[in-house]
């Protein structure tokens, strides 16, 4: 049940929750899904492990997601992960310092045609307040490729 609760599909999230063995973690999980408030920590914790990319993107954004989760969702396979976590409001000058990372690697992993979408979130990065010495370094290795 909890595993169907995370479904993008909103009918399968009703017959969910309307399901009469239905668990208060389920009714969560739907709750979470469709951007209600009362996520707990505990369960944004455990569905930042979530299989489904499109689960793993609203725990990096939402408001109350830690700085410890973040900075695992920055280090996420799929490319539109870490850029949700480094926006997040709770993101810490270790978070931002993992999607410099991340953005350095994609950059080097795409074609020089592709390259400008990591430049312009780089550039990006630059203006945030909390950036660090460390980030600025990790950015530089853009320049020499």
């Amino acid at each position: 049940m909890e595993k169907l609760a995370g479904e993008n599909e909103k009918e399968i999230r009703d017959l969910v929750k309307n399901h009469p063995n239905v668990s208060e973690t389920a009714i969560a999980i739907i709750n979470f899904i469709e951007g209600k408030p009362g996520t707990s920590i505990d369960l944004l914790e455990r569905l930042a492990s979530d299989r489904r990319a499109s689960v793993r993107r609203l725990v990096a954004a939402h408001p109350s997601t830690p700085a410890k989760v973040l900075e695992k969702l920055t280090q996420d396979t799929d490319p539109n992960v870490p850029p949700q976590a480094a926006n997040n409001p709770n993101a810490t000058s270790t978070v931002l310092e993992f999607f410099a990372e991340f953005l350095v690697k994609q950059h080097q992993l795409v074609s020089r045609s592709n390259q400008a979408m990591y430049e312009r979130s780089a550039v990006q990065l630059l203006r945030h307040s909390k950036i660090a010495p460390k980030v600025l370094e990790n950015l530089l290795q853009m320049n020499k490729m």
